[in-house]
């Protein structure tokens, strides 16, 4: 036999398996801090994008933390934590991973083999390996623009509120991106949201330069501060550079938010939306010219329009406002014969002297939606014919919305 045909001794073979099997890079870490950061992360990436990169997340572990970030191209998030060891930068589906992990109790070991496969060691005994995507595909962070920023601190509990009301009158319309968004409208410190129906105002963030945040960024931060729990909030709106005459734009054109809790530190990095935020004042009716006052406790107003949304239209979730002194909330749906009356306990209304009755319609979801930020006694303005209604509970906080033909 030709002396270069043989084949291989068995100790060779062996010594090419342990080549094989030896590890890219491994690291420790707790399941339920993983789990934690991987799930936070994963509401980042494209559940359905065409790019399958952007479906997955981008693990990184170096100098004993780990990066988890995900992005859409229009945001980044990046959510940090302690471990033990490295692990090269691989792209892997969160779901899978998450899967993986459900119900892991205590380290798990991560390590990414010569043949591009994370192999999880469950505590119980066992792994798992999944495929990983090269991170080299992966898109860049968000470059932060030359201009500089301002930035600014603020408390997260009455910020997460904030947020959330804003968030609740952002239309969900992607195809309208001046709606479809959170405003920051600069050193006023108003923060808002609008659909065109109703428009919510609250107050409290100060920053000098304005900010238009696409509502999906939003509800992502709103999302990251829920799961943190962190004690502030940093906030930092970036613009362009100045021009000749040292002056920069007063809208940013990337914003950025960082949160840091007891174990996780979220950052989350998006482009600011490139359109303009309806010119919001001018809709806001002054209350020296509302001769229709309703002053009524806003849970309590709420349950009623609660109840009666099971009788209203299904198109439009209409209800009456029948006010004579009283406050009634009244609706009929003509397709299943359903009638709803009640009046609502404490509502108060106080009128024009020669005006007997005043009839007024409005969406009964969008209403308790109004309310959902206020607390105890509210007023509610009205004027003539469908001029918007003002909801005012004594706090900076302000909802305008339109009423409905009946």
């Amino acid at each position: 036999m030709n002396k270069q045909s043989r084949a291989p001794s068995k100790k060779r073979t062996k010594r090419n398996r342990r080549k094989k099997r030896q590890k890219v890079g491994t690291m420790k870490v707790d399941a339920k801090v993983l789990l934690n950061g991987l799930r936070l992360a994963a509401k980042g990436a494209e559940a359905r994008a065409y790019v399958p990169i952007l479906s997955t997340v981008r693990l990184e572990a170096t100098g004993d933390e780990i990066t988890i970030r995900a992005t859409d191209l229009k945001a980044d998030i990046a959510v940090e934590f302690d471990c033990e060891g490295d692990l090269p930068a691989c792209a892997v589906s969160p779901k899978t991973l998450i899967a993986a992990l459900k119900g892991s109790k205590g380290a798990v070991d991560l390590e990414l083999s010569p043949e591009a496969q994370l192999i999880i060691s469950l505590p119980g005994g066992g792994s798992v390996r999944i495929a990983t995507l090269s991170e080299k595909d992966y898109p860049a962070p968000i470059t932060l623009p030359a201009g500089g920023h301002n930035g600014l601190s603020v408390d997260a509990d009455p910020f997460t509120d904030t947020l959330a009301d804003a968030l609740l009158a952002a239309s969900t319309d992607e195809s309208r991106p001046g709606l479809n968004a959170v405003f920051f409208a600069g050193a006023e410190g108003w923060v808002l949201g609008t659909d065109g129906h109703r428009l919510h105002r609250c107050g409290g963030v100060p920053i000098k330069r304005a900010a238009l945040l696409p509502r999906r960024a939003a509800a992502l931060l709103a999302s990251a501060i829920g799961a943190i729990k962190p004690d502030l909030v940093e906030i930092e709106h970036w613009g362009l550079p100045a021009d000749g005459k040292g002056e920069g734009p007063k809208t940013a054109t990337v914003a950025r938010y960082t949160i840091q809790g007891a174990t996780l530190t979220a950052t989350l990095t998006a482009k600011c939306a490139d359109a303009m935020f309806p010119p919001w004042a001018q809709v806001i009716p002054r209350p020296e010219l509302l001769d229709r006052h309703v002053t009524v406790d806003a849970d309590v107003f709420a349950g009623v329009l609660k109840a009666a949304i099971p009788f209203t239209p299904e198109r439009n979730s209409t209800v009456t406002l029948r006010l004579n002194g009283a406050v009634r909330v009244e609706t009929e749906n003509a397709d299943t014969g359903g009638k709803f009356g009640s009046d609502v306990p404490g509502g108060v209304y106080q009128g024009p002297g020669d005006e007997a009755e005043f009839k007024i319609g409005f969406n009964a979801q969008i209403l308790i939606d109004s309310l959902a930020a206020c607390e105890g006694k509210i007023t509610i303005g009205f004027g003539a014919g469908l001029d918007p209604a003002r909801i005012d509970d004594g706090s900076c906080r302000l909802a305008i919305v339109m009423p409905c033909r009946i």
